[in-house]
């Protein structure tokens, strides 16, 4: 590795920028569906190269071109949505997405490179840039409305054992130790900060091991049998052959169900491809979709009049009894920045609109919310990319018994995107110890227990329907669902305060 190191220096000393471009862009294929694990080594190469940096401005620059090329490939696949419809304004912007999230990616490598190249110790700079990793990946996902896909220890989920973990210190915490561990390699040969590293990562996989091992899954006795049915059909045909759509999703909701046990329905985010509450005619075709005493829950979009006169539109989940009543409806809180709502519309310049149909942004819902339902324990719907933001998921004055996530992936394609969306699930319900239901138009629904192990999957672009009881939440709440994202950032800080206390130490011996 030693060895390797000093060729990378040797090339890279003189063309920071080109080098760590290509070093950020191997980078990008560490996540799901890839999970390339071996590449993660470049995050050594950046710490190592800050190591050896002669100047500020060089440390930065390989920060700022590693983070370009990272967050520009590992994102690449949201371009796809821009080239749906046959919009050359949308597409000419889609060409250009890549490049948004590449420098806005770079923004956090480039502050972290600067604040670990001011530490005058190589130990410090190893701790500092582990505890700043950790704090930044944080702040991403809340700054600007926060974007926190693909957390860098997500890309250990391809391993249930150590994803356990989480329940504890959640995703962050494990990106702090996945990245101590990873960057230990560049203080090679000094071996203490690996040899560290590496206990502390093969005892987080020693306690997932036996985690797994004592809690098989178990279901809810007497609760629900939920059908999630994936229609798979294109983003462009759910807008042109709208009655085709929902006949689709009619005909698999009832589909091998002669006798009758299915008591909840869910269908993906936008299945129902009408103005909800507003279509009688199309509504009333529900009533096929469910048993007598059943439940449809579904996706779609609605309008509503505030008090002022003005037409609000949601991106909604709505539950319809057997008599295509509506009961429950839970509007999306957290919107997708220039997907359904387009920021600071009135000084951007004319023609950039959101993706999404309809006329007019969306509005905001009210928050997340836990929901009682008839013959189903109390549950949390998230749409959407509500599910990737870590802590953020639940009620924590009510824990929910499980979470519905219901998405519309079409928009993607065949790419990376819909798998790393899944990941995002599957995490949440490891932190929180609460089981998931995963309702997706083309792919990947599945069935998540409170553990994190996916028991049942629809692949992607297959028509099909899962059937499946509830998996249980855990008896306990995990330390995560109760103190959230205050344990990553306390251990972040410990690890930043060592750093300080190292530097002083050093200080006072120079002295």
């Amino acid at each position: 590795m030693l060895s390797f190191l000093k060729k990378v220096e040797e090339i890279t000393f003189k063309h920071s920028l080109i080098s760590g471009f290509i070093f950020g862009v191997i980078s990008g294929f560490i996540y799901a569906p890839f999970y390339y694990f071996p590449l993660i080594l470049t995050f050594a190469i950046f710490l190592y190269e800050n190591l050896k940096a002669t100047s500020s401005k060089q440390a930065v620059t390989f920060g700022f071109a590693f983070g370009f090329g990272h967050f520009a490939t590992c994102l690449f696949w949201v371009k796809n949505a821009y080239f749906v419809f046959d919009n050359p304004d949308l597409q000419l912007i889609g060409m250009f997405v890549p490049l948004f999230f590449g420098f806005w990616g770079s923004l956090f490598t480039s502050i972290l490179a600067y604040i670990t190249y001011k530490c005058n110790d190589k130990y410090a700079k190893w701790l500092c840039f582990t505890g700043f990793f950790g704090i930044l990946e944080w702040v991403r996902s809340w700054l600007f409305t926060g974007f926190p896909w693909n957390p860098f220890g997500s890309a250990l989920a391809f391993d249930d054992n150590i994803l356990q973990i989480i329940s504890i210190i959640g995703i962050y915490g494990l990106s702090t130790f996945l990245m101590m561990f990873v960057s230990s390699f560049a203080l090679l040969p000094k071996k203490t900060p690996l040899i560290v590293s590496s206990c502390i990562m093969i005892s987080f996989f020693g306690f997932g091991f036996l985690r797994l091992k004592q809690n098989p899954t178990y279901y809810i006795e007497n609760g629900p049998l939920i059908r999630i049915v994936q229609a798979s059909i294109p983003q462009i045909e759910k807008n042109t052959n709208k009655e085709k759509a929902l006949h689709e999703y009619i005909y698999l909701s009832r589909k091998d169900d002669e006798e009758k046990k299915v008591t909840h329905v869910i269908w993906p985010e936008s299945a129902y491809p009408f103005w909800i509450e507003e279509d009688d005619f199309y509504r009333s075709f529900l009533l096929r979709a469910v048993n007598q005493g059943g439940t449809l829950i579904t996706g779609a979009d609605r309008k509503a009049v505030d008090e002022k006169g003005n037409i609000n539109l949601y991106n909604s989940i709505v539950a319809v009894d057997d008599f295509g009543e509506i009961f429950l409806t839970y509007d999306k809180s957290h919107l997708v920045p220039f997907g359904e709502y387009v920021p600071l519309k009135d000084k951007l310049p004319f023609g950039i609109d959101k993706i999404a149909n309809g006329f007019a942004d969306f509005s905001k819902g009210d928050g997340i919310k836990t929901y009682e339902m008839f013959k189903s324990p109390p549950f949390t719907p998230l749409i959407c990319f509500e599910s990737i933001f870590s802590g953020k998921v639940k009620n924590k004055d009510y824990r929910p018994s499980w979470f519905l996530n219901v998405s519309n992936d079409a928009w993607y394609g065949d790419s990376a995107g819909p798998y790393q969306h899944l990941i995002a699930t599957k995490l949440r319900a490891t932190e929180e110890g609460i089981p998931v239901i995963r309702a997706s138009n083309n792919g990947i629904s599945a069935v998540i227990d409170a553990y994190g192990r996916i028991l049942k999957k629809l692949d992607l672009d297959k028509k099909d329907y899962i059937d499946t009881p509830l998996p249980m939440k855990t008896l306990y709440t995990t330390l995560f669902g109760r103190y959230g994202n205050n344990v990553p950032m306390t251990i972040n800080t410990i690890i930043i305060t060592l750093v300080i206390c190292f530097l002083l130490h050093n200080k006072k011996n120079l002295l």
